[in-house]
């Protein structure tokens, strides 16, 4: 089966490609926007993470990426004490 993307960079649908196609794609993830071949319908669309058959290739991409950098620790305020933290939005 093929499927389509929606490019978020281009606002355009790409393809439709065959799945094995998916992992040469710059910018494709779990995250990204699919629909099968001949689809007409906007709820079509699905996360590829959604999708049982993008499985094999999100496992495969997410090998090849490299993996997330930590966290950079707070640079220490004069005295030697770290600086304080800034609390994120929505969190007490």
């Amino acid at each position: 089966m093929r499927y389509w993307v929606f490019d978020e960079r281009t606002q355009q649908a790409l393809g439709p490609y065959f799945i094995a196609r998916f992992k040469t794609l710059y910018g494709f993830g779990p995250e990204s926007k699919v629909a099968p071949s001949g689809s007409t319908s906007k709820k079509d669309w699905l996360k590829a993470k959604e999708v049982p058959e993008f499985q094999p290739v999100l496992e495969e991409i997410a090998k090849l990426r490299p993996p997330e950098p930590p966290p950079e620790a707070p640079e220490p305020e004069a005295g030697g004490k770290p600086a304080p933290q800034k609390p994120e939005p929505g969190k007490k």
